[in-house]
């Protein structure tokens, strides 16, 4: 069996796939959007190693028996759902096949979302369920627009999807205190290099003055930095063969500059020195 890469792994520019023996375990990637299809538990198994640096949200389709993904056979259970990335609660999903796109949150929507949501049938969802499986089954070798493409239309159905549902949000989120939707808004979304104080503002619906009311100490415009720099840290110690400036573009930094500015003023070490240290640490680790 190859090796799988994480989800928040750097992408290849075009869309691959692989098939892991007799499993048939597809796993489909094109930008930051993955989709994997094949037997329930292995679909599963694989969601659940993945280990992203920021929230994703998926979208998850059951088939019938035999997993002939045009073929999905009529359920009395719910077949259809949209989750976050914390997947220890158990799936009361039918049919042993199984497709499953996972994305950031932030590309979809700026609410917290529930753990698990049951989709109704509706033609929005049947219609996320034919193109993920076409997707899946038909995209091979695509050119960089043709994958970039197919990754706006999987962000627009399951964008679609929950704007249908909106008891995919729980009702707590839209009318939690202006400190909490703050926090959650720039978790969801700091990695976005146009993200600023007024832009937070304008999602929440609220002033500048309003914001610095209920940030914490640091400011608005310090919590954004703040996470941001948390983002860096993690791609340093995770993802050693990543540039500097590919970090910094990932963790949501206008340039390289600006991060190690921030990054010393943290930690006291430019990200590349704290990167060599880290990993020095862990060359020098003698074997078990």
């Amino acid at each position: 069996m190859s090796q799988l890469q994480p989800l928040d792994a750097s992408p290849p520019a075009h869309f691959a796939a692989r098939r892991h023996g007799d499993l048939r375990l597809t796993v489909t990637r094109f930008g930051s959007t993955v989709l994997t299809a094949g037997r329930a538990g292995e679909v599963l198994n694989v969601v659940r190693s993945a280990r992203p640096t920021e929230p994703h949200v998926l979208i998850l389709h059951a088939r019938g028996k035999g997993g002939d993904p045009d073929r999905a056979q009529p359920s009395p259970h719910p077949t259809d759902f949209v989750l976050t990335d914390d997947l220890d609660a158990a799936l009361p999903v039918s049919g042993d096949h199984i497709v499953v796109a996972s994305m950031p949150r932030a590309r979809v929507t700026t609410h917290l979302l529930a753990p698990m949501t049951p989709l109704a049938p509706t033609a929005l969802v049947r219609a996320s369920r034919a193109l993920l499986s076409t997707l899946v089954r038909d995209l091979d070798e695509p050119d960089e627009p043709t994958a970039r493409a197919a990754e706006d239309l999987v962000i627009g159905a399951v964008r679609a999807v929950i704007a249908e549902h909106p008891e995919t949000s729980p009702p707590s989120s839209r009318r939690a205190p202006l400190a909490l939707r703050l926090a959650a808004l720039i978790d969801a979304r700091h990695t976005d290099p146009d993200l600023d104080v007024d832009q937070i503002a304008r999602e929440l619906y609220a002033s500048r003055r309003q914001l610095y009311r209920h940030a914490s100490s640091s400011g608005v415009a310090g919590m954004l930095t703040e996470r941001r720099v948390c983002t860096a840290q993690e791609l340093l110690d995770r993802e050693p063969d990543l540039s500097i400036a590919e970090i910094a573009h990932r963790a949501g930094f206008t340039n390289p500059a600006r991060m190690r500015v921030q990054f010393v003023r943290t930690h006291g070490v430019t990200p590349a020195a704290y990167r060599d240290s880290i990993h020095a640490v862990g060359r020098r680790r003698p074997s078990s």
